[in-house]
């Protein structure tokens, strides 16, 4: 890379509400990218706000999903305080 300055960042949420996370990347010297989702599922998942340093557990039908609550990927970015947890089959 030599020289060239890096700074991507990235937003993850589920912007068309289908229960996949789709993905908005940017970064110095390109143009934005949106990954959208195509409607894969608009069952079995869950989304949790709360406040950021939580620890959010589900359980369900012997399952169990444990999760910390962040608000961002990295340097120069940040998202909601929002887990998205897919729960499968269940």
């Amino acid at each position: 890379m030599g020289n060239t300055p890096v700074d991507i960042q990235y937003y993850l949420a589920d912007l068309n509400q289908d229960g996949v996370p789709d993905l908005l990347v940017s970064d110095f010297q390109r143009p934005t990218w949106l990954y959208m989702s195509k409607g894969c599922t608009m069952a079995n998942w869950i989304e949790i706000e709360a406040p950021t340093g939580t620890v959010v557990t589900v359980e369900a039908q012997g399952n169990q999903w444990t999760h910390l609550v962040t608000r961002g990927p990295g340097f120069s970015a940040s998202m909601p305080p929002i887990v998205h947890i897919g729960l499968g089959s269940v």
